[in-house]
């Protein structure tokens, strides 16, 4: 995608870029886990060794079905909430 690596994102959103592209994100699919943290990744979220974090694996797809965004992401599990809003349309 030319031009991305210019876009600031410490001020500008990834989906809100996307759009302005014409490639907004229509869906996402988010699983959540609750893991024990491994030495390295504990190192790096300055906890314990086996202290429970979120994981979360994340895929968007834009409006044809296509994958755009995937990632992973895993928090501390001591503070850190998260807030879910779940509408049947």
């Amino acid at each position: 995608m030319p031009g991305l690596d210019q876009v600031d994102f410490a001020h500008q959103s990834l989906y809100a870029e996307l759009e302005r592209r014409h490639l907004a994100i229509t869906s996402v699919n988010r699983k959540l886990e609750v893991v024990a943290a491994d030495n390295e990744t504990a190192a790096l979220l300055q906890v314990a060794p086996g202290a429970p974090t979120f994981y979360f694996h994340t895929r968007g797809q834009v409006s044809d079905g296509h994958t755009l965004e995937y990632s992973i992401a895993q928090y501390r599990g001591d503070n850190n909430y998260f807030t879910f809003n779940i509408n049947r349309s």
